[in-house]
């Protein structure tokens, strides 16, 4: 017996809206193939969920639709506009956002380093998706790759094109985790972690804190000013933090500079003197 795809499910859209697809028959909760001999055979049945909005294309910070499933084929772009290839990872979660809520999509799959997508609802906008790209590399959406030692590519889609406003929502937050054992290997700290933000045709750098240190990840949250391609990276030390350029361009750290007390006190040294010197030779004339 041979492995493969027994059917594939084409079908018209009568209208936008998002809708789950289960495979089942008319007399039992699951799918039966049966063999020449009419002989049930073990098959694996992947459902989904199917979701299906206007034409618009991707705004910065939206998304035009949303999928699930795992990483595409290689070559063409999703409907995020994101290379299929570039795909790792695909997470879908859905929530039912009404005005005045705390709204929380958690995600828990191994390969995502995205934990937690929150905002509070400014209006009832029923069921609303957010997706989760994580990318092999920079993503497809962005220019260039951002400063920093790169742990992760990913982009974040929330709801349709044009919801993700502050019309909409209202302080929106990332959280997110990093493996403990990458930052050991790669010598930073929790403090260098940052989330960085596409937008614009930038970069931006997120304010970034530790929320929970454990020992296989350092779990961070971030607010945001809206969703986009994102990246996670470390930046030891700021990068360039606490240096000063010199007057001939080049860079000093403090360690390179005098000591200020000592400089004071030699320079207080070096006056008394004078004045003992000036004092002895006016007595001399006298």
């Amino acid at each position: 017996m041979e492995s493969g795809t027994l059917a594939t499910i084409v079908f018209d859209t009568k209208g936008s809206g998002t809708s789950s697809l289960l495979l089942s028959n008319v007399v039992v909760s699951n799918v039966v193939v049966s063999n020449s001999s009419a002989v049930a055979v073990p098959i694996s049945v992947v459902n989904g969920m199917v979701s299906i909005i206007g034409e618009s294309a991707p705004s910065d910070g939206e998304m035009s639709n949303s999928g699930s499933g795992g990483g595409g084929s290689s070559g063409g772009s999703g409907a995020t506009g994101e290379d299929f290839g570039n795909i790792e990872f695909k997470d879908v979660a859905e929530k039912n956002v009404r005005s005045g809520q705390a709204i929380s999509y958690d995600f828990d799959s191994p390969g995502n380093p995205i934990v937690t997508v929150n905002f509070t609802a400014q209006k009832n906008s029923g069921a609303i998706s957010t997706t989760i790209e994580v990318l092999k590399n920079t993503s497809a959406l962005v220019k260039d790759a951002p400063n920093g030692l790169v742990y992760k590519n990913v982009n974040i889609w929330v709801g349709n094109a044009g919801f993700a406003t502050p019309e909409n929502i209202d302080l929106p937050a990332i959280g997110f985790r990093v493996n403990s054992s990458w930052m050991e290997m790669n010598g930073v700290d929790s403090s260098d972690i940052r989330l960085n933000r596409y937008s614009d045709n930038s970069w931006s750098t997120l304010e970034t804190k530790v929320t929970e240190e454990g020992e296989e990840y350092v779990y961070f949250e971030s607010l945001t000013p809206g969703f986009s391609p994102f990246a996670i990276s470390a930046h030891p030390s700021d990068d360039i933090s606490g240096s000063e350029i010199g007057p001939n361009g080049s860079s000093s750290t403090p360690d390179d500079l005098p000591d200020e007390k000592a400089l004071a006190q030699n320079t207080l040294a070096i006056s008394i003197l004078s004045i003992f010197i000036l004092a002895i030779r006016r007595s001399r004339i006298n």
